[in-house]
């Protein structure tokens, strides 16, 4: 075939297989999750660590919020940490390969309530603003020796930034946030 050959129909065009191979290059895809650790230092007093713990690798989105579910549903995180009495889990995440935000889930009391991608990059601007913010807030929280309260805001801080996924994945998190959870939106 020469440069002046038509292509054929029936194979997939150079582009479209360069963008294949940059796609699969993205796997697998990895689950954490954040949430607080409690420790005990004695009979009378707990006290708890925001951790995050890396729960496994998956082969499809589909299948990392499937396993993410089940483990909302189930309640138990092994974060591989034999001092800690608990683990309360907060927000769960999935990133590809690159480490890029594919999609993201608070933990509520119903269960998991997906993130919504943002739909613009002057609506993740808005967002980064509104964490930077509530991230100064609990900086300033725990120089007042308000440790819960800043705990909370950086809580508050992440669960919005569940929202900033990356480009390439918005479509794909948008169409398995409502194949998975029949449209739970998160709330934050």
């Amino acid at each position: 075939m020469n440069a002046f050959s038509p292509v054929s129909t029936t194979t997939p065009s150079v582009s479209r297989m360069i963008a294949m191979l940059a796609y699969a290059r993205k796997f697998p895809l990895r689950v954490t999750c954040l949430g607080e650790a409690r420790y005990s230092e004695d009979a009378s007093s707990d006290f708890c660590v925001p951790r995050t713990a890396v729960l496994g690798e998956y082969s499809s989105l589909i299948n990392a919020m499937t396993f993410i579910k089940g483990l909302v549903r189930e309640g138990h995180v092994n974060i591989r940490d034999d001092s800690a009495v608990g683990f309360s889990l907060r927000l769960c995440m999935v990133r590809d390969d690159e480490g890029c935000l594919v999609i993201a889930g608070e933990v509520g009391a119903q269960g998991i309530n997906w993130c919504e991608p943002v739909a613009s990059d002057g609506e993740a601007r808005s967002i980064i603003e509104t964490t930077s913010r509530l991230r100064g807030q609990a900086f300033k929280e725990t120089g007042a020796n308000n440790h819960a309260t800043a705990r909370a805001l950086c809580f508050r801080a992440a669960a919005l930034e569940g929202r900033l996924v990356h480009p390439d994945w918005r479509e794909q998190a948008r169409s398995a946030i409502q194949y998975v959870s029949k449209g739970v939106q998160c709330h934050a």
